[in-house]
């Protein structure tokens, strides 16, 4: 194994102050990363594309308004900075949230973006589908969301997904999963009047006490899918039967009393039974459900990184290293790829139990620093 020395250069002394970083110990995950590197034959001299999820690494877990951890921002835009390295966000939200999270929060426009699990991803402000579009589908999976909220008189939110892979619905989560806090929610939230408009763009509908009133039919769904998941994103409607396929949906700023994690289950093994799909549940009142094309096909993070990567530095050869703080996150093939959980995390634990190449980190702030010593290290050497 070659020996490297490994130093923090003089805008990364400055920026693990800011941070109060210890420099040692970022000098000790850097060795723990080039350790795990070279135990695993990747080149660190090379090109390197890098995957960040958001939530754990940039944004702390508990932080609903996706403000990044102080100095996060310095250290992702340190990491852009440095010679061979393609960064990306890679993560299972939305491109639209992650599009606002980019320009609005992190203001860095050259910054890729990976999301919806890897189904599509941007470059610049060039959007690719690597999971094709198919409208049907997610009218499809719309009708069916509805009926069920309908019948019971639920209210949920749709994600602004670009793919239709995965059917994203927030159920009764203006408070209970603090959507009211979200950056495309607050100070966002349309008049009911405004939805209508923009619903009977490209539906047949009929505005009546403050309520939408429509046809449940795939057919005629394209306007609501307009107004709901492209238009407003994230904004919330509650939803009522009138009799057979005539629906209505309504504001309401209160979620349903008693409405709890297990009726949010109870919900996703309905939306399971109806539509076939595999179903997540998630602690933000958030249900991810996955078309089985999705789970037949090559179709999750790591390998919408590695489109990505291909796109971006035109079929050149390229190590990926992935930052992640969950499960999904870890990498499904080894080869080529180097994991980097955040310590102390469920990625941590399940790389560990999988015996995934990896060598953990603090979060964004440590591991760019850390990466740029093995940069000024191994391409000096």
């Amino acid at each position: 194994m070659l020996s490297h020395k490994l130093a923090l250069d003089a805008r990364a002394r400055a920026i693990a102050k800011d941070c109060g970083l210890d420099p040692a110990a970022v000098l000790t995950t850097a060795q723990g990363i080039l350790d795990a590197a070279t135990a695993n034959f990747l080149d660190m001299a090379g090109d390197i594309v890098i995957g960040l999820d958001v939530n754990g690494p940039i944004v702390a877990v508990d932080n609903n308004d996706l403000m990044p951890m102080p100095h996060a921002k310095e250290c992702v835009e340190y990491l852009m900075s440095l010679p061979n390295i393609t960064v990306a966000l890679m993560t299972g939200w939305d491109l639209s949230s992650m599009t606002f999270f980019r320009e609005e929060r992190l203001a860095l426009s050259g910054l890729g973006i990976v999301g919806e699990y890897g189904m599509v991803y941007k470059n610049g402000d060039d959007v690719t589908f690597i999971y094709p579009y198919n409208e049907k589908e997610a009218l499809g999976f719309l009708q069916t969301a509805i009926d069920i909220a309908a019948d019971a008189g639920i209210k949920f939110a749709i994600q602004g997904n670009y793919s239709s892979g995965v059917g994203p619905v927030i159920v009764e989560a203006d408070h209970n999963g603090h959507l009211f806090e979200h950056p495309l929610v607050k100070g966002r939230i349309p008049t009911i009047e405004k939805l209508y408009k923009e619903t009977a763009s490209e539906s047949e509908c009929e505005f009546k006490d403050s309520k939408v009133y429509f046809r449940n039919t795939v057919k005629n769904l394209k306007g609501v899918f307009t107004a709901l998941a492209r238009k407003h994103p994230l904004i919330s409607v509650r939803f009522k039967r009138v009799e057979g396929n005539l629906v209505s949906f309504e504001m309401d700023s209160k979620d349903k009393p008693g409405f709890a994690f297990a009726d949010l289950e109870k919900l996703g093994d309905a939306l399971k039974a109806r539509t076939g799909r595999r179903c997540m549940v998630y602690e933000d009142f958030g249900i991810d459900c996955f078309a089985k094309a999705v789970d037949d096909g090559d179709y999750y993070k790591q390998s919408g990184l590695n489109a990505y990567g291909i796109d971006v530095l035109r079929g050149k050869p390229f190590v990926k290293i992935i930052v992640g703080d969950k499960a999904n996150d870890a990498p499904k093939v080894f080869e080529g790829t180097l994991f980097c959980p955040q310590t102390g995390t469920q990625a941590e634990k399940y790389a560990a139990e999988n015996k995934i190449p990896s060598a953990s980190v603090g979060d964004v702030r440590d591991f760019a620093l850390a990466l740029g010593a093995i940069r000024g290290s191994v391409q000096a050497s």
